[in-house]
Order: structure tokens, then C-alpha cells, then sequence
């Protein structure tokens, strides 16, 4: 467990982007994290899932992304990544429904 979680926290790091710089995440990208995220919560690393929620909630989430992430959210009991994906559905309703997202719900 502890040399996949130094190696999760590496992809980790690649993906996330401080606080002054705007990062595109490709769908490769965001799979990794999900994948992250989903294995920390499989083992119980809860710091790690945390931060890999934190970077799906925001700085992966966008309009063709919500609707995935927020069925995701839920299937991982992910509360923070659920309500900021309802937040942004519930704030960017037009682009999100218009989204391929969308139609996977």
C-alpha cells in the first residue's frame, strides 16, 4: 500500500495545478484520478481520496464533466465532489444538458 499511494500521490501531483495557474485536463487525466480516487477509497486512505476529490471537484469539473462526475461522486460516497458537481450543474444548467455528459444519466 505505501508505494501505491507514493505512487498515486505523483500522478497527483502532475494533475493538480496551484492556485495561480489554469491546467487542462485531458480525459486521460481525469480517468487517473477517478482511478486514484477509487483506490484509496477501496484501502481506506482517506487523506489521498480527499485530495484526489478535491482535485476532481476543482479543477477537473467542467460542463462536459459534471454530469459523469456527479454520478461517480455518488457511487464513491464522495460528498464533496457530489455537492460541487451539483453546484455547478445547478449553475451552468444550459452548457451541462447540452454536454455528451448529459446523456449518460
Amino acid at each position: 500500500l505505501k508505494s501505491m499511494y507514493c505512487v498515486d500521490t505523483h500522478e497527483l501531483q502532475k494533475v493538480s495545478a496551484s492556485d495561480s495557474e489554469l491546467v487542462e485536463i485531458n480525459e486521460a487525466e481525469m480517468e487517473t484520478v477517478k482511478s486514484i480516487l477509487s483506490h484509496a477509497n477501496k484501502f481506506g486512505l482517506v487523506k489521498l481520496k480527499l485530495l484526489a476529490e478535491s482535485i476532481l471537484a476543482y479543477d477537473i469539473i467542467d460542463s462536459e464533466s459534471a454530469a459523469e462526475l456527479l454520478l461517480f461522486a455518488d457511487s464513491h460516497s464522495c460528498a464533496l465532489l457530489k455537492e460541487e458537481a451539483m453546484n455547478y450543474i445547478d449553475f451552468q444548467a444550459q452548457a451541462v444538458i447540452k454536454s455528451s455528459g448529459w446523456s449518460k444519466l
